[in-house]
């Protein structure tokens, strides 16, 4: 699964491993903090690719992997009892030269739900998404020109295609009493040809 994320997150780096501290107490549950606006907390990207795409140019991609978000509300989490898990997933920095129409594009940051990915992996992460990405962009302009049920002129168009439909369906004779209409469709159509 590949989301996008905001700029202005911050996620959680694994937790260091436990060391033995004199003093005790509770092992980190969370590592350092990973800004996404903040690139002095990031660390050395675990994976790092360079693509040439006909659409938008040189694709960059970085990726970290085993990043999660630290979860601090039950509001999704209202049935789950215990503590809350950590989910860990590949976080995917992407920057390409130009979006369609030579426009400036912004870095896009992904999250994907899949764990240890190779640099084969994250082009397909992100190559993926640019392909949903573009078929997002691009359904609502069909509707504004193919016309779509929110469109003031629906109800008028729904009775149009209807009566359209009804015309197209040609005058039948009224069924006689005590025959079923399938027979005489049959007979209506052995008589016209």
């Amino acid at each position: 699964m590949v989301g996008r994320l905001r700029s202005d997150r911050a996620l959680r780096l694994p937790a260091p491993p436990r060391v033995y501290q004199p003093k005790g107490g509770r092992p980190p549950k969370h590592g350092t903090e990973f800004g996404l606006a903040k690139p002095g907390t990031w660390p050395e990207p675990s994976v790092m690719t360079v693509n040439d795409t006909p659409r938008y140019g040189k694709a960059e991609a970085r990726a970290w992997d085993r990043l999660h978000p630290e979860l601090q509300q039950r509001s999704a989490w209202i049935d789950h009892e215990g503590e809350l898990p950590i989910i860990e997933g590949t976080l995917i920095r992407l920057k390409v030269d130009h979006l369609p129409g030579d426009r400036d594009a912004p870095p896009v940051w992904l999250w994907s739900s899949a764990t240890g990915a190779t640099p084969a992996d994250v082009d397909f992460a992100w190559s993926c998404y640019l392909r949903r990405f573009d078929l997002e962009m691009s359904k609502p302009q069909c509707c504004h020109s193919c016309g779509s049920s929110s469109s003031p002129w629906a109800p008028v168009s729904f009775w149009i295609i209807a009566i359209r439909w009804w015309y197209s369906q040609g005058w039948r004779a009224p069924c006689p009493r005590g025959s079923s209409c399938r027979r005489r469709s049959r007979s209506t159509s052995a008589r016209s040809a």
